[in-house]
């Protein structure tokens, strides 16, 4: 006598299958999450007193018309709402993608694949807008420190949106590639 997994598609085995559309679905929540972590963290001392540190989150708003800012604050923002409206359009297709797996149209793919690489243009311009935020010059006394880099955030960004992006390009190999879905409804290859 063999034991056989269930049936309804929620054996391990199905689960691995869905692999890209899991990836997909995680990939952009844990982007919105690295959005809360530190992109830029400034670190200001003197010899008098305690060093003050300065964290600014992915998810901060920039004040339009701050002069000390080297980067546009318009241009900062308008990447900030792309950005956070890309992550939920992906949410979105990848959520409907992992529930409607085979049943999905044709274009679905193609759409999480635009979608991904709109996400990777809006990292690297948030990646070159942070370079520019840490690498500004300063004009401060020799009696103040300044250090600014880039926080653990940014970095954990790029790396859910490569996430994306690899599981974009996955399931549309899988969708358009070798292992395409079939063309009559219903019908599945054999194991």
């Amino acid at each position: 006598m063999s034991v056989q997994g269930p049936v309804d598609g929620f054996s391990p085995r199905e689960w691995l299958r869905s692999g890209p559309r899991l990836l997909l679905l995680a990939g952009p929540v844990l982007a919105f999450f690295t959005l809360l972590c530190p992109w830029v963290v400034t670190r200001m001392s003197n010899g008098d007193s305690a060093p003050f540190t300065q964290v600014t989150h992915g998810l901060d708003w920039t004040i339009v018309g701050d002069s000390s800012q080297q980067i546009s604050a318009e241009l900062w923002n308008a990447r900030l709402v792309l950005t956070v409206a890309v992550l939920l359009g992906m949410v979105i297709l990848g959520s409907v993608a992992l529930v409607r797996d085979r049943r999905l149209a044709s274009w679905w793919d193609s759409a999480t694949l635009v979608g991904s690489w709109l996400l990777i243009l809006l990292t690297i311009a948030g990646v070159v807008q942070t370079l520019q935020i840490t690498h500004r010059p300063r004009d401060v006394s020799e009696q103040v420190r300044i250090v600014t880099r880039a926080g653990l955030g940014l970095w954990l960004f790029v790396a859910a949106a490569l996430i994306t992006w690899v599981a974009a390009l996955w399931q549309y190999r899988r969708s358009h590639g070798m292992d395409a879905r079939p063309a009559v409804p219903g019908w599945h290859p054999a194991d």
